[in-house]
């Protein structure tokens, strides 16, 4: 971006319009978030996604990140 921004993008690889990510999956990605945040020094509030399903929104991964 112009701006100097970087943006770091997590896909998560499944059926998700059948199933919720099983549990290893979301403690993975929570995980990653976590040592990627503390690397780069991001708070939660800057963590976006597009994720829209049930169990794994946005708010479920900063909710789990303010932990």
């Amino acid at each position: 971006p112009e701006d100097g921004r970087v943006t770091l993008r997590i896909c998560l690889v499944g059926r998700f319009d059948r199933e919720v990510p099983p549990p290893a999956q979301r403690a993975a990605l929570i995980a990653l978030c976590r040592d990627l945040c503390a690397e780069h020094g991001v708070p939660p509030e800057r963590v976006v996604g597009a994720a829209k399903r049930e169990g794994l929104s946005i708010a479920w991964v900063r909710d789990r990140l303010r932990r």
